[in-house]
């Protein structure tokens, strides 16, 4: 290749670095747990790899800038209409380092990034929380064309949607899930908000995330505690409408506790595509959706009540709901037990010492509620939920 050319192919990686070094703005939120919830031998940097994907239209322009700048260099030369090899591999070369800008991180767009680190639990699910962030967004000049990222549980998710829905109207977002439970349940679905005035999610709104990545291997590192947690959603999740989940559950305890691979991917798979094909049925939440909701009406009033953790509250409030099932006549004892025992083997609290009817006030503000009346979640059997209209003094007698 004739000198003139090497130096042309060098100015157009000149050229197209200083092209691709226009600022793509970015906001990444992350959970101080995030880092320790990453598999080993990876890093949350590494994560980001995998998840940040390049606009084709910043390729085609790489590739354009590679072949103006050629085309202009060679006419100079006077090469333009004799040197058609030349050419020929100057195009192979645009299309070539094109293609790469799009899956190679190496030499994609410079990122600017917030790192705003979020303490672990609901305290941090405030509007306060949330002004802190915009303010960061003012302060980078985050625009529309930014892009939040909430690498995290459920409270991480929950925050990310929220901000990302209504800042300037509406930028794009997206998860990767590190805890179960907000890979079976927080993260699916488009649900986020804050919570007000000791009200759980209370502030939100409905936006869905343009991706959500679930990564099992990210589970290895997480408290007991915490995979505890996840595992009452997917009971839920079962008892909801998956009676073949809830079975599958049943039948591998020890797999389950020990975090087996195989049954994992399986339980979180049936878990989601449940989740996701109610909620194609009914996003905003007026319909079917609802029965997403059952244990959780007394669990949001216990969690703000007493500060326990979500999927405790949650195993909780499934164990009053089926007790209220089977006062109702709707569910047999036998079923009431199995569910109970289920929990139990998954070292979940199944009762609590507290007045439940202490519980009233914040059910009154459920946002299943309308008018005077409460859409309760109840069972008639193992994956048969029903939608229940109670009052609040009904409601008492009963709990």
């Amino acid at each position: 290749m004739p000198t003139e050319a090497r130096v042309a192919v060098l100015l157009f990686h000149l050229l197209a670095m200083l092209f691709m070094a226009a600022p793509l703005y970015m906001l990444i939120i992350v959970n101080e747990r995030a880092r320790f919830a990453v598999p080993p031998g990876y890093n949350t940097d590494r994560y980001m790899e995998n998840i940040i994907k390049h606009q084709p239209v910043r390729c085609y322009a790489y590739m354009a800038v590679i072949l103006i700048t050629g085309i202009l260099l060679t006419w100079a030369k006077g090469w333009i209409w004799t040197d058609w090899a030349l050419i020929a591999k100057l195009v192979v070369f645009a299309i070539l380092v094109g293609s790469l800008s799009y899956v190679h991180l190496g030499i994609q767009p410079h990122i600017e990034s917030i790192l705003d680190k979020l303490k672990p639990g609901e305290e941090s699910k405030s509007l306060e929380t949330v002004e802190n962030i915009y303010r960061q967004l003012l302060d980078f000049e985050i625009d529309r064309h930014g892009f939040i990222i909430g690498i995290g549980g459920g409270v991480v998710c929950d925050i990310t949607g929220f901000v990302a829905s209504t800042f300037l109207r509406g930028v794009r977002f997206g998860f990767v899930a590190s805890t179960l439970l907000a890979q079976v349940d927080a993260s699916i679905g488009g649900k986020n908000g804050v919570n007000f005035l000791s009200y759980k999610n209370i502030v939100g709104t409905i936006t869905q995330p343009e991706f959500v990545i679930c990564d099992h291997a990210m589970l290895d590192t997480l408290l007991v505690q915490e995979y505890r947690c996840g595992l009452a959603e997917i009971v839920k999740s079962a008892l909801a409408g998956n009676k073949d989940l809830f079975e599958m559950l049943e039948q591998n305890i020890d797999s389950i506790n020990g975090k087996d691979k195989s049954i994992l991917n399986k339980i979180i798979l049936e878990a989601i595509k449940f989740k996701v094909s109610i909620v194609e049925q009914d996003e905003k939440d007026d319909g079917i959706r609802q029965i997403l909701n059952f244990g959780h009406t007394f669990a949001h009033a216990i969690e703000s009540k007493t500060g326990m953790s979500h999927g405790e509250a949650v195993a909780i409030g499934i164990c009053k709901s089926a007790e209220i099932s089977v006062k109702m006549g709707l569910l047999n004892n036998s079923e009431h037990e199995r569910i109970k025992s289920l929990l139990k083997k998954f070292n979940l609290p199944i009762d609590m010492k507290l007045n439940f009817a202490e519980l009233l006030p914040a059910i009154s503000k459920d946002k299943k509620r309308k008018d005077e009346m409460i859409n309760f979640i109840l069972l008639k059997g193992i994956g048969e939920p029903i939608i229940h209209k109670f009052k609040s003094e009904e409601l008492k007698k009963l709990i």
